[in-house]
């Protein structure tokens, strides 16, 4: 007992760190520049198998990204789903002609803040529902019945409430460099849905901001929970992780990564903020791929590459850079030297994003915690023992 006590003692010293100088941020979008000036934004979601994430809530993710109020032509949305299934790849094709031909004009137009349809049309839909005109009403149940059209058509496979773990998007870190090759990315899990548009806008006052943004790897926003209940027994939303030890870790160098909802710059994954030149042997620390090392050179560019994005050339390309023999004989997931330090994300734990994160502030990046009052990203958590003890096993490993 004696030696527990000590132990939790000495746990209960280290975090006290956390609670020295607590930091509350807040953003002002009319800092920001023009569309025209903005960075490209790479949303990254992964999925594995559609009987254990269902496939409509994985599409009403995507759906949310691809709303986001952010130029069209700076951003761009990948789906990556480990499993290769067949349901998934034909439920993102009727997502994209349902968010062409309904979802995108209806939620501009209207300037629509909850931009998943599903939680959007529910009853727990925000208040902007009530107040609309005729033309208003009429134009939502049209795009109502287009949303219901598409999940008859996708079907609702998969089991609700199911746990998702993060996994970071090592692959799609490297296909979209030769394809949108946006300058920072969002990394998304497939149940974790865009509820603020704004939040790639607020993401950049800090990421664009001239007296941090050298030295500034990612924007780490809260995961907040849709489907707890209100005495939330087992703590899935993480309270006092959320608000209180990472506002006082952005007060003391920033907060660790999260693994989900965080706004990334990619260079941060590939050098030190005071490495300008990380290209003296790109073949050895990168691979072999001629348009995927040119893509490092525009990494601060702050547009997409000017190639045709589905030229056959491209997605020949893709297929390589995706396959998995092609990171025998580089430094991806590895430390390449003093001068390089990790390629990427970090192999070494099954919370890869996390230990990344830790690394990134070894390099001497540094991180911002943004709470906003209205929560940019709804997700699904735990609810009952079984799910919360392997989460936190997970955690714990």
């Amino acid at each position: 007992m004696t030696t527990s006590e000590v132990i939790f003692a000495f746990v209960w010293l280290l975090t006290q760190a956390f609670r020295l100088r607590p930091v509350a941020r807040t953003v002002n979008l009319e800092s920001l520049p023009g569309d025209a000036e903005l960075p490209g934004v790479d949303v990254f979601i992964c999925t594995a198998d559609p009987t254990k994430e269902p496939v409509m809530e994985v599409m009403n993710t995507v759906l949310s990204a691809m709303a986001l109020d952010y130029p069209p032509d700076k951003l761009a949305v990948y789906l990556s789903d480990d499993g290769g299934a067949a349901l998934t790849l034909y439920a993102i094709k009727e997502a994209c002609s349902f968010a062409k031909k309904s979802w995108l004009p209806f939620c501009r137009k209207y300037g629509i803040k909850t931009r998943c349809p599903e939680a959007y049309f529910s009853s727990f839909g925000d208040d902007e529902r009530l107040l609309g005109s005729d033309e208003f009403k009429k134009e939502e149940e049209e795009t109502k019945s287009a949303y219901l059209l598409f999940k008859k058509i996708v079907g609702n496979s998969g089991v609700e409430d199911s746990v998702v773990h993060d996994r970071p998007p090592r692959v799609e870190l490297r296909v979209s460099s030769i394809m949108s090759n946006g300058t920072y990315m969002l990394v998304l899990d497939c149940d974790m849905y865009c509820n603020d548009p704004a939040s790639a806008r607020q993401a950049m006052c800090f990421h664009l901001e001239p007296k941090i943004s050298k030295s500034l790897a990612f924007v780490q926003y809260p995961q907040i929970f849709y489907n707890v209940s209100k005495n939330d027994i087992y703590d899935g939303q993480t309270r006092s992780a959320y608000k209180t030890k990472y506002q006082g870790m952005d007060g003391i160098g920033g907060s660790v990564c999260a693994g989900t909802g965080y706004y990334l710059k990619k260079n941060a994954l590939y050098s030190s903020p005071d490495q300008d030149d990380f290209l003296l042997e790109p073949e050895k620390h990168f691979g072999f791929s001629r348009k995927f090392n040119a893509s490092l050179k525009r990494t601060y560019a702050q547009k997409v590459n000017g190639e045709k994005i589905l030229s056959d050339a491209v997605l020949e390309e893709a297929m390589i850079l995706a396959s998995c023999g092609f990171e025998e004989n580089t430094k991806w997931g590895k430390e390449a030297s003093k001068i390089y330090h990790n390629i990427g994300y970090s192999y070494d734990s099954l919370l890869e994003s996390t230990f990344t994160g830790y690394l990134l502030h070894c390099k001497g990046w540094k991180s911002v915690f943004l709470y906003p009052k209205r929560p940019c990203f709804l997700g699904c958590t735990t609810i009952d023992l079984k799910d919360a003890l392997v989460s936190t096993h997970e955690m714990d490993i």
